[in-house]
């Protein structure tokens, strides 16, 4: 049995938080340990976003993702938990 870790766990995506502002939703990806990944860049019709918020269970943000989601205190934040 191999015990070694896989590199690729840790930029797996475990949150999704949306910051939604009156001109635009920004989509921004955090692994497990809070750490910021990416930022989903959707195209025009929107499935990709769509079909992350689905595959999401909503959650309250963990205290450290509420932080380093810049932008929150003018944005209406979400947070989805990824499986």
């Amino acid at each position: 049995m191999n015990s070694t870790k896989n590199p690729r766990a840790d930029y797996k995506a475990k949150y999704l938080i949306l910051l939604s502002t009156d001109k635009t939703t920004r989509a921004l990806l955090f692994g497990h340990d809070y750490r910021y990944l990416a930022e989903v860049l959707d195209d025009d019709d929107g499935l990709v976003l769509e079909n992350l918020v689905r595959a999401g269970k909503a959650c309250a943000p963990p205290g450290a993702l509420a932080v380093q989601a810049w932008g929150a205190s003018s944005s209406t934040l979400r947070c989805f938990a990824l499986e």
